[in-house]
């Protein structure tokens, strides 16, 4: 029953998450429509590229509100914010211009910049360890699962039509969570200890529920939320995250895909061939969904930095082969096969390395006591280089022909396949602890000594030149006393935060 339940409240939580893939797809069969005569509204490339860039600009502001929408509670800002939500789609449903159209773009990415890692949280603070992975790396799919259900929409609604759909979904969700307790943490971080036990009992069963209160309680004495001192800028545990952080996000936007998302219908156009670019959108995205399943799976068998680095140099491959076929290949048949496989492989690598990989690297590099500094920085870059990618599509397509913009794509995908080489280490398998002095060390990531200084045996013995037991970092769990544990195993030697993009 526990895990049923824990399921479902996931299932529950990822709706959300569904919901983002509903917005960002929106523009691939809105616009085509929105460009035709009659569709009372006049479109030109310059306003589509508001229109699709403006909800990422709306999530990039809405990103500092994070902070303040975490203290309502992990459920309780979802539900609070789908009004919003619904406010803004209504707005898409039922605009008299084009202003109006970017205000409701504007407004959905600002509510969802607010809340978008509240589903990942929710998931990671109600699941048991064995199904925490799984179940919150299943956001991803859920994404994907909005992108093919709003192209899907372009066969048969007009463009009014879906935005009434969406609409319809937020002003329905808080039904959704309606019945679900908040999340054991949060009510134990808040002294609300009768409801914790309430909520653990309802999520986990009666096995360990007094045990992993008095844990919550006992782990949030021990989190320092104040800003580091001023000085520990200088220092490389808290540089070289940063630094690196920054160059994963930077190079999950610059990658291409946000542009695949918002404007796929333009880029099939674009190549040339005589397949239907809406029916190619699902298509590609459904085929590429597949990677979001297998993702969490593999990051913990190949590692992520390998994926990473293997993600990054596919997808710039993928560009430079969709590139060739709109120069040079004058077959249409051949052509849309091409284009096909080349935009699936690219978002499947997305799905199965840059994305995933991305969100587990910077929540597992980032010590928690620098995680208020860095994770707003990291999060603002992120969609504001995705809100640029967006914004100057149409005028990159104009002024580089589309294959000139394939390969720009391409260019920085292998740029940041170097940096990531030479920048991102390993985590897999080390605790926080260890991951904090590996960013002490002055070896770089692509060093043999970096590779192996922390191999972790089966047994849980650590082999490598610092063989000796080091103490946890600080502010990330505090030692309890042997008889107040749980019974059940609660993640192994350190506890790995996921961050949503």
């Amino acid at each position: 029953m526990g895990k049923g339940r824990q399921i479902l409240g996931s299932v529950a939580a990822n709706g959300f998450l569904t919901a983002y893939g509903l917005l960002e797809g929106y523009t691939t069969p809105a616009l085509p429509q929105l460009r035709r005569s009659g569709s009372g509204l006049a479109v030109s490339d310059e306003d589509a590229s508001w229109i699709g860039s403006i909800f990422l600009l709306g999530i990039a502001l809405g990103t500092p509100l994070q902070g303040l929408m975490l203290a309502f509670g992990r459920r309780r800002s979802l539900m609070l914010v789908s009004p919003v939500m619904c406010l803004g789609s209504l707005l898409m449903t039922f605009p008299t211009s084009v202003e109006m159209l970017l205000a409701g773009r504007f407004l959905n990415g600002l509510g969802m910049g607010s809340v978008l890692p509240m589903a990942h949280i929710f998931i990671s603070e109600t699941v048991a360890p064995e199904l925490r992975g799984a179940l919150v790396g299943s956001g991803m799919f859920c994404i994907n699962v909005g992108l093919i259900a709003v192209y899907s929409m372009g066969f048969f609604l007009t463009w009014q039509q879906i935005g009434g759909v969406i609409a319809t979904f937020y002003g329905l969700y808080p039904l959704v969570l309606w019945r679900l307790p908040e999340t054991p943490n949060w009510l134990a971080t808040h002294n609300r200890d009768e409801e914790a036990h309430r909520s653990l009992l309802f999520y986990s069963g009666d096995q360990g529920a007094e045990a992993e209160l008095a844990r919550i309680k006992q782990r949030s004495l021990a989190h320092n939320p104040d800003l580091p001192p001023l000085g520990e800028v200088r220092q490389r545990a808290f540089y070289m995250p940063l630094i690196i952080s920054i160059t994963v996000t930077i190079c999950k936007a610059t990658s291409g895909t946000p542009a695949i998302h918002l404007y796929s219908y333009d880029m099939f156009l674009a190549v040339g061939g005589n397949a239907d670019p809406l029916l190619a959108s699902v298509v590609s995205t459904a085929l590429s969904s597949v990677g979001s399943v297998f993702a969490f799976v593999l990051m913990d068998r190949a590692g992520r930095r390998p994926l990473f680095i293997l993600a990054m140099f596919t997808c710039g491959a993928c560009w430079v082969t969709i590139a060739l076929a709109a120069m040079f290949i004058r077959d249409p048949i051949a052509t849309d096969w091409v284009a096909i496989l080349g935009f699936s492989v690219a978002l499947f690598v997305y799905n199965i390395g840059i994305g995933p990989v991305g969100m587990v690297i910077m929540g597992e590099m980032i010590p928690l006591r620098y995680r208020t500094v860095i994770s707003p920085v990291q999060s603002m870059i992120m969609w504001i280089s995705s809100f640029a990618i967006g914004k100057t599509f149409f005028q990159l397509r104009d002024g580089l022909h589309f294959y000139g913009l394939c390969f720009l794509y391409a260019s920085t995908c292998l740029l940041f396949t170097l940096l990531g080489y030479l920048l991102v280490p390993e985590t897999k398998g080390k605790t926080l602890s260890e991951i904090e002095e590996l960013f002490e060390k002055r070896a770089l990531p692509a060093s043999r000594k970096a590779s192996v200084e922390y191999g972790v045996l089966g047994n849980g013995e650590t082999v490598g030149v610092n063989a000796a037991p080091r103490p946890p970092a600080y502010g990330t769990e505090a030692t309890l006393p042997q008889a107040t544990l749980p019974t059940h195993d609660s993640g192994g030697d350190g506890e790995r935060v996921t961050q949503t993009a």
